[in-house]
């Protein structure tokens, strides 16, 4: 019986690198003998991001290096990425595949159905190459440079350039290794890198894909994955008062900014074809999305909450840094800061601020050419409010009952119920005067 070594895995480096190199030491020049000395017999397949039979590698090979079998999964193959936005269920399904030897692991994760194309070729980083020569003596492939979204180094910065090894293999016993016949120096880059804003893009969402792999978020339900990105959205500002997500504005700026770049991610438009993607990741989110996605989405609102912050910095120094308080005596949060929503205009060398809260209250302040701030003036309802006051309107109440459970006076609330369309019931005072007048009518008749 012939025993050969099996080589020690590198700092990053995939499995499926492993076998190549270990391919190379036996040097066999025979691709099924290989698959017998690393498996015991024929009749394996290979695999880039997930390779079948882990575990038999394992047992083979590395169960007394001091790694359990979930580690040595976890750093070896790019199953935490996919695992990353999954429920705990799902995990430990997919861990029992792979105990379990199962063929079908990639069916199991969905990854078959997902709106997002696979990468076409195997990439590579001249910068890490070099770096891999003089430490290591020799090169090879890097998990963080396999992910779908990572077309640039986070190391160096640099576009990933593409090599000569098409994916998916063409054929079952394919062990390539890095050389300069499939790693050459002169290949191409995966996207032009004179565009700055699009390079930008590309280098944000490989960071984040390559820190999902090394460190995944805690295991999460559709429902929760659906809400914690609705949640994000409403911080961002992507929320009328009210209830109703700004989908329709979501959806252009996100276009906007990623557009150019989802080609290259091989995403495809949430906003042409049959449905809207982003919309189907809000609640209530019915089946799992590529980990890209929601990798994109993420990268996206943050962006949006640091502008809306920084929006909100630039606020004149005299209404303070928000958030705002809210002075509508029916809100649950009043007299709290919780307004983001804030706007500024000039009027008759006056700075006039219009702050909005989500429960439908809208108030103004104004800064006189003094330098002296106003106080709080109602200034508009908002749906909540307004389905409010037709409700009250309805049971018949007046309007200085419903002024003063709103803290408003009973003008401002025929004002607003006018502006709405609603009738609303005369004051006795109205009604006393309105009948003195017509007795005085039928008297001086």
């Amino acid at each position: 019986m012939v025993h050969y070594y099996f080589p020690e895995i590198y700092p990053d480096e995939i499995l499926y690198s492993c076998l190549g190199r270990f391919h190379a030491c036996v040097g066999s020049g025979s691709r099924r003998a290989t698959s017998v000395a690393l498996f015991g017999h024929l009749g394996r397949a290979t695999s880039l991001e997930l390779p079948r039979n882990v575990s038999l590698i394992y047992d083979r090979w590395f169960k007394y290096r001091g790694l359990t079998l979930e580690e040595f999964t976890n750093y070896t193959t790019l199953l935490p990425y996919y695992l990353a936005f999954s429920s705990s269920e799902v995990r430990e399904s997919a861990l029992s595949a792979v105990f379990s030897n199962n063929e079908y692991l990639h069916l199991r994760l969905g990854l078959s159905g997902y709106g997002v194309g696979r990468p076409s070729f195997m990439r590579f980083c001249c910068a890490c190459h070099r770096s891999m020569s003089s430490t290591f003596g020799e090169r090879y492939w890097r998990r963080a440079h396999q992910l779908p979204g990572a077309l640039v180094c986070v190391e160096h910065g640099l576009p990933l350039r593409c090599s000569s090894v098409g994916l998916p293999f063409t054929g079952r016993y394919d062990y390539h290794v890095v050389d300069d016949a499939t790693c050459p120096p002169d290949a191409p880059a995966v996207f032009d890198a004179r565009n700055d804003q699009l390079a930008k893009l590309l280098a944000e969402v490989a960071e984040a894909s390559v820190g999902i792999l090394k460190q995944p978020p805690p295991p999460r339900t559709l429902e929760e994955a659906g809400m914690q990105l609705r949640i994000r959205a409403e911080r961002a500002g992507y929320r009328r008062p009210g209830s109703t997500l700004l989908l329709a504005r979501l959806t252009s700026d996100f276009m906007r900014e990623y557009g150019s770049a989802l080609p290259l991610l091989g995403i495809r438009r949430p906003d042409v074809e049959r449905s809207n993607w982003l919309r189907e990741m809000l609640p209530p989110q019915r089946s799992q999305f590529h980990p890209l996605q929601h990798i994109v989405v993420s990268c996206f609102l943050a962006k949006q909450e640091r502008s809306l912050a920084s929006r909100t910095r630039r606020s004149p120094s005299i209404f303070g840094e928000g958030p705002w308080p809210c002075h509508n005596p029916l809100c649950p949060d009043v007299g709290r800061s919780v307004i983001n929503d804030a706007k500024w205009h000039l009027q008759k060398r006056r700075i006039v601020g219009k702050f909005s809260c989500l429960c439908g209250y809208t108030y103004t302040r104004s800064i006189q050419p003094t330098g002296e701030l106003g106080p709080p003036r109602f200034r508009s309802l908002g749906p909540p409010l307004q389905t409010l006051l037709r409700k009250w309107v309805a049971d018949g109440l007046s309007c200085f009952s419903i002024g003063k459970r709103m803290g408003l006076s009973a003008k401002t609330v025929e004002r607003a119920a006018r502006a709405m369309g609603v009738a609303v019931p005369e004051s006795p005072r109205k009604r006393k005067a309105a009948a003195s007048l017509a007795l005085a009518a039928v008297l001086a008749s």
